[in-house]
């Protein structure tokens, strides 16, 4: 399912071309995606629907630049975000791609949450300030986040974290600086592209 403004001259923010997956097993090679291709232009919302083990987060995790790595996974095709091949890229363009431009929401935040950092500290990490940090809590539905802020992972609910972690991937700038820029985002930037794998498991449907 796709949904946002129609499609023109403007230039896609990521594009799949011909990606293909697989993993030799020990009952042969499985693939998990086979020549998928997909663009998603600025302001559009793309819902992948599929059945478990479909290949879903393996999108997911190539288009954050994180595909399956062992000798027994082999990849072909491209996952560009932002004119950087997020497959075949130097590993500090991902990185970079990675910290400024791109959030992230995984079905289990427990998985991405420290659970030796407060909230406010892995909030923070990315170099967003304090006070941008609560407005991205707030926006994510997180009540009282002046108080949350100061908490830690375990002292939430399911349903609080993954709210954390809705704000977490508020907090790219959505600018890729070159060499010796500020890494201390604008206050008023947003991700370019929020790549979200299940994110609603946890969520009451308020949110």
């Amino acid at each position: 399912m796709k949904s946002g403004p129609e499609s023109g001259a403007t230039e896609p923010i990521a594009a799949v071309r011909d990606l293909d997956v697989s993993f030799d097993t020990a009952h042969g090679r499985v693939h998990a995606l086979r020549g998928v291709s997909l663009e998603l232009l600025p302001g559009e919302v793309l819902a992948l629907v599929g059945e478990s083990g479909s290949g879903k987060s393996v999108l997911s995790s190539c288009l954050l630049g994180l595909p399956p790595e062992s000798r027994r996974t082999v990849i072909s095709g491209e996952a560009v975000v932002a004119g950087v091949d997020m497959l075949a890229g130097s590993a500090p363009q991902r990185r970079a791609v990675r910290r400024r431009l791109l959030g992230a929401v995984f079905q289990d935040p427990l998985t991405s949450l420290d659970p030796t950092m407060r909230v406010g500290t892995q909030l923070t990490e990315r170099g967003v300030s304090a006070a941008r940090a609560g407005r991205n809590l707030g926006q994510a539905g997180v009540p009282e986040p002046k108080q949350r802020i100061r908490q830690w992972p375990h002292e939430l609910s399911g349903g609080l974290r993954q709210r954390v972690m809705l704000a977490m991937a508020l907090g790219a700038d959505g600018k890729l600086g070159g060499p010796g820029v500020d890494a201390v985002f604008d206050e008023e930037g947003t991700p370019l592209l929020i790549v979200a794998d299940e994110p609603t498991t946890a969520l009451d449907v308020s949110v």
